[in-house]
This record gives C-alpha cells, sequence and structure tokens, in this order.
C-alpha cells in the first residue's frame, strides 16, 4: 500500500532532479524517502461491535496510514460471536478501504450471545478475504516478533483480553520468547480510551476507562493490563477531558461523511446517520498523530502522572492517585475551539 502512495511522489522528484543540482538533490531525495520509510507501526485493538465510534477510530487511523505517519499492521478485535462475524466485519471494513494487506485478529475470550449486531452483517459482506486473519494473540506475536529494532504503538479502544491473552503467551512456533518479553522490548506505549466526567478517583467503579468493567473477563484482563504493564515499564497514554469533548461530539453522520461511504452506511444501520456516534473511541484513535510526533502542546493538551491500582473491592475496582512515578499518563484536554477543529480536520 505504501509502495502505491510513493509512485507518484517520486515521479515528481525525478522532474524535480532535472532542475536541481547534485548535492541539493541528494540531501532533498534523502530527506523525503527519510519521512517516507519511517511511518510508526500501529496495532488497532478495538472491541467493534454495538457502538460505532470504533468505526472512526479506524476511519482516522488509516487517514494517517495514507498520509504516511503511521504504517497500521492490524485490527483485533476484542469480541465476537459464535459465527466469528466480528473478524469478518472487521475484514470488511479495510476490504471497503483497499486495506487488504493489514492483518485481522479474533479473540475467543469474549462471545456476543447476539448473532448480529448493527453493521457487522454490512460490513461482512464487503470482506473480500485478503486480509490475514488468524488468533489475536498469534497476531499480535507475528507483528512483535517481526518488528527488527521497530517500536509498535498499540492502540486500545475496546477490551484489555487481546492484550491480556499476549501477556500470558508463551513461546510456540512464533517466536521463542514469551509474551510480556515481546512487549517489553517492541511495544513503544499503548492508547488507550480515556473518559470524559473530570479526574479519576477511587470511587468510580470502572476507575476511569469505560471498557474495564462490562464483562467478568475485561475486568481481569484491565486489571493485568495496568498492573503488570506498570511493572514491565511501558508507558500507557490515556486521555481525559472536561466531560463535553468525547461525549457531546458526536463524530460520523451526514455532516462529516460522504453519501456511500461504507461508514456512513454503517451509521444508517446503526440508526446514527443524523447525528453520528459519541467520540469515545476515536478521540484515542486521533491522538496518536500527536503522541508520536510529540506535539500534545500543539493541540492544547497537557500531560499528568497517576498511579492506578486495582482492588478487589466491589465497586472500587480501580484505585487512581495523582503520582509522579505512576504508571499511566493522563493527557488533559477540552472543548476549545483549537483542539476541536484540529480534531475534525484531521478524522475526516
Amino acid at each position: 500500500m505504501l509502495k502505491n502512495k510513493i509512485k507518484p511522489l517520486t515521479s515528481l522528484l525525478c522532474a524535480f532532479c532535472l532542475v536541481t543540482p547534485l548535492s541539493a538533490k541528494a540531501e532533498t531525495t534523502t530527506q523525503i524517502e527519510t519521512e517516507i520509510q519511517n511511518p510508526v507501526p500501529v496495532i488497532f485493538d478495538a472491541d467493534m461491535s454495538t457502538d460505532v465510534d470504533d468505526l472512526i477510530a479506524a476511519k482516522i487511523l488509516m487517514n494517517y496510514d495514507r498520509e504516511g505517519i503511521i504504517d497500521l499492521k492490524a485490527i483485533m478485535v476484542s469480541v465476537n460471536n459464535s459465527k466469528g462475524m466480528a473478524s469478518k466485519a472487521a475484514g470488511g471494513l479495510l476490504s471497503a478501504y483497499g486495506f487488504n494487506d493489514v492483518s485481522v485478529g479474533f479473540t475467543n475470550s469474549i462471545i456476543e450471545d447476539r448473532d448480529i449486531l448493527p453493521y457487522w452483517g454490512y460490513l461482512s459482506s464487503l470482506n473480500n478475504g485478503q486480509n490475514p486473519k488468524d488468533t489475536a494473540v498469534r497476531q499480535y506475536r507475528k507483528i512483535l516478533a517481526s518488528c527488527n529494532g521497530e517500536k509498535v504503538v498499540i492502540v486500545v479502544t475496546g477490551y484489555f483480553n487481546n492484550i491480556y491473552d499476549l501477556m500470558k503467551s508463551q513461546p510456540d512456533d512464533i517466536s521463542p520468547y514469551n509474551g510480556e518479553f515481546l512487549i517489553q522490548q517492541n511495544v513503544a506505549f499503548f492508547d488507550v480510551t480515556g473518559q470524559g466526567k473530570g479526574k479519576p478517583n477511587k470511587n468510580w467503579a470502572t476507575g476511569f476507562e469505560n471498557n474495564t468493567c462490562y464483562y467478568p473477563y475485561a475486568y481481569v484482563s484491565a486489571c493485568n493490563f495496568y498492573r503488570e504493564l506498570g511493572m514491565l515499564g511501558i508507558p500507557i497514554y490515556q486521555y481525559n477531558e472536561d466531560g463535553t469533548m468525547a461525549g457531546n461530539i458526536y463524530v460520523g453522520g451526514y455532516q462529516h461523511l460522504p453519501q456511500g461511504d461504507p461508514i456512513l452506511k454503517c451509521y444508517e444501520g446503526a440508526g446514527r446517520a443524523d447525528t453520528g456516534g459519541p467520540g469515545w473511541d476515536a478521540i484515542a484513535a486521533w491522538l496518536v498523530k500527536p503522541l508520536v510526533q510529540d506535539t500534545l502542546s500543539d493541540y492544547g493538551i497537557t500531560k499528568e502522572k497517576w498511579k492506578i491500582e486495582s482492588t478487589s473491592e466491589r465497586g472500587k475496582y480501580f484505585y487512581s492517585t495523582p503520582d509522579e512515578s505512576g504508571n499511566v499518563t493522563i493527557l488533559n484536554m477540552n472543548l476549545g475551539t483549537k483542539t476541536y477543529n484540529k480534531y475534525i480536520q484531521e478524522a475526516y
């Protein structure tokens, strides 16, 4: 996919070289080639079931891939049903936008008891069967084991079961190393969907992330995610905003998506075409760009370290306190015009 995008630029460079001194040509060509050859590898892990914001999150990451900012390696789905429709839908989404080389990973941990969800059937019908498919944990292991020194960014907008399964994974035919070692050696950071109701605190049943307690397994995997990844020293970024941005800004729908766009059709199936859907997951995907380019301040976003600890006390699953040595970096943001305009411009 990147090769196809490079061709027109190469032609322009050749034309430019005809009228450029040799030294300038070499410097210009080297600089542009460096920019092209170094997109950040990204894995997108989503629940992609009832909510539509996962779809816009995927669209944002596909846009970033086309711009050369990232190299989208895989979509992992953290829910499925007995027919495997979530992974088929993920493949259909990638097929619809021409991302045939992006892998799809599926879970066997969380199975929806419904045959079909608002857009699974439609997206499944678009699946051309070209995307490599395997269990999420095997896809993770394949990608991390073949990094060749590149660090991978993992965007998590769903449950943490795939990450938990990866952490527990043992040496196999893919790699002689266990999952914790592969993460520690090959993951740059995790970018996790946040929340919009103020600072995290010890009284929230969900801690400060909305996908931690929906299922018993989700709670177990989330506890391990925060505790064990913190011990491994892998950075975790999670946004916190003032309650107006992700919750009240509705993404997608007729106001943003053109007629015939596959995601708009999904929104129509979910009854969200007029307004779109809440932007929780989309915000997390959007933040990949300022995170990898270290431009958070341009977006009016500040960093704050928090320590996240898990407990077994019902209703207080996660205890969160400000701590400079904490395991999570909170990205504080609000609905300023500057931030909102950048989001809309870059999401669509």
